[in-house]
């Protein structure tokens, strides 16, 4: 085999048969190694993982490295360099979740609420591989107070498939007391992880503060604060500096699966400003998700440290890591 690791610009552009003969050689070179090249059996191309391999240490049958926290994610790239650079060093590319943005708005809209797609709809997200769903609870407080008609069914189905939910509560200007009784009576005494979304109609950031302020104040749960960039300068970009759980916003352009429409972690979603580092990137408007077109995001680790960052439990594997698991 050359001694010129291929990058994975190469590998992609490869013929078919000149990529088979390069899979072989790994596979060769890994059972030379004690090790086992194995390639993801998943059949859907929109499942995280799929088209990926990992690598198994035939001693101990224990994965030796994956780029996924329930194994395979390596492209050939990144095996070839496992299995030809240091060993004592993993080079597997930090794990990346993704995750869903969702509101009444992806099910037809507020009026005449059709709550049965739910089910169907979010079983098909988590056999796509996805990790978390991000569900809009409530929106402003006192007259002009909105709860999502889908939140309460979406939460329960989230529950009972163990699945990870953020509730979140849209920032407006009506007053932040009533803003933080309005989603109380949204998620109640659930513990659910809340989401602040400040945007367009949220106001400046006096208001953001207060409202943050009131949440606190009210006991509720609140992990992530999306503050896109783009309306933070708008705002005249306020300090950021204490802000804890920052998600921010930078799409790329095209649709697609979210997988294949992720830009990495050298991504400018992942800059960080006002003196704060997103936790998370929302990175498209415009992902194929479960027939839905929608919001995604990233999360760079593995599902254990996204359960902290939401301060969370998962006490069951979700669908994907079962099958994979099974593998």
């Amino acid at each position: 085999m050359d001694s010129r690791i291929p990058s994975a610009e190469e590998i992609n552009s490869m013929a078919p048969q000149d990529y088979k003969v390069l899979e072989n050689r790994l596979r060769r070179s890994a059972k030379g190694q004690g090790l086992r090249l194995e390639k993801s059996r998943a059949r859907d191309p929109r499942a995280i993982g799929y088209g990926t391999y990992q690598l198994v240490d035939n001693r101990t049958n224990s994965i030796a490295s994956s780029g996924l926290q329930s194994g395979y994610g390596l492209g050939l790239d990144d095996v070839a360099r496992f299995l030809f650079e240091d060993r004592g060093t993993t080079v597997a590319p930090t794990p990346v979740l993704y995750g869903v943005d969702l509101s009444n708005n992806n099910f037809g809209g507020p009026s005449n609420p059709n709550t049965a797609q739910i089910a169907p709809t979010f079983a098909k997200i988590q056999q796509e591989g996805f990790s978390w769903i991000e569900f809009k609870c409530s929106q402003g407080g006192g007259a002009n107070a909105f709860i999502d008609p889908y939140y309460s069914t979406a939460y329960q189905w989230c529950h009972a498939n163990n699945f990870p939910v953020v509730a979140y509560h849209f920032v407006t200007t009506d007053p932040a007391a009533e803003q933080a009784q309005c989603c109380t009576s949204a998620v109640g005494t659930s513990g659910v992880p809340i989401m602040l979304d400040w945007e367009e109609e949220g106001g400046n950031w006096a208001n953001y503060e207060a409202v943050y302020n009131a949440f606190i104040a009210a006991g509720i749960n609140v992990r992530l604060q999306y503050i896109p960039q783009w309306y933070w300068e708008e705002q005249g970009s306020p300090s950021l500096a204490g802000v804890t759980g920052l998600v921010s916003s930078s799409w790329v352009s095209g649709t697609g699966y979210a997988s294949v429409l992720y830009p990495g972690p050298t991504w400018a979603g992942w800059d960080s400003y006002g003196g704060a580092t997103p936790v998370i990137c929302q990175f498209t408007n415009s992902a194929q998700v479960a027939g839905m077109t929608c919001d995604a995001d990233a999360f760079q680790g593995t599902l254990s440290q996204l359960q902290t960052l939401l301060g969370i439990t998962v006490t069951k594997l979700n669908i994907r890591d079962a099958l994979i698991a099974s593998c």
